[in-house]
């Protein structure tokens, strides 16, 4: 991906929305507030366009992937997970300006935020079955304090030749604008109003 994104200059561009909602999602299960041994992977879709006109890459929404447990999810083992990337890429595109799934990404148990095997066998399958401009990140609650708490990441070579023991870069990113304190109030204030009504909180997620 890396390669034609930086021949093409494309600036990636990550909405607040995207952005809060994958922390709501990623701190119910790894967090100060829960016990370490309580602690799960989460895995999650990111969706949102691609503007060639002005040269960005929108991450628009965080869509969390329902399937969590203690240990890495390997997409090769869960391949619905590609059914519902399907799925998604299928509704999205009905729209006026189609969006479609532009990566994924995970968080991070123990403060080890550096993509692993794993990370690097589901993004093989990621670029090369769904979007070979496709990137992923890894959330690491404890980072938030010194920084966003997550980088983006994806293969340096070209997807025809990419293997596990091919290099993975670090995508540079910003926001697609400021973040601030009154957004948050007023996505807290949305969240209790829609748990006041049964409502889904975020897509693909059902509060039990």
């Amino acid at each position: 991906m890396n390669v034609n994104m930086e021949a093409e200059q494309k600036k990636i561009l990550i909405s607040p929305l995207a952005y809060i909602k994958s922390i709501m999602y990623f701190q119910r299960f790894t967090s100060d507030y829960i016990n370490e041994k309580e602690f799960k992977f989460a895995y999650g879709l990111l969706l949102g366009y691609v503007d060639d006109h002005e040269k960005t890459i929108e991450i628009e929404d965080f869509i969390p992937y329902k399937d969590y447990n203690k240990e890495y999810i390997i997409f090769e083992k869960y391949e619905k997970i590609f059914g519902e990337i399907e799925k998604l890429n299928v509704k999205y595109d009905e729209d006026e300006f189609p969006q479609f799934i532009l990566g994924w990404a995970r968080n991070s148990l123990y403060d080890n935020d550096e993509p692993t095997i794993f990370d690097k066998k589901n993004q093989i399958l990621f670029q090369t079955a769904i979007n070979p401009d496709g990137f992923f990140w890894i959330f690491d609650y404890e980072n938030l304090a010194i920084g966003n708490g997550f980088e983006l990441h994806a293969f340096k070579n070209d997807i025809k030749v990419i293997n596990i023991t091919s290099e993975l870069i670090s995508l540079r990113y910003e926001f697609s604008k400021d973040i601030y304190l009154d957004e948050i109030v007023q996505l807290a204030v949305d969240i209790e109003e829609k748990r006041k009504n049964n409502e889904i909180l975020i897509k693909g997620l059902e509060e039990k």
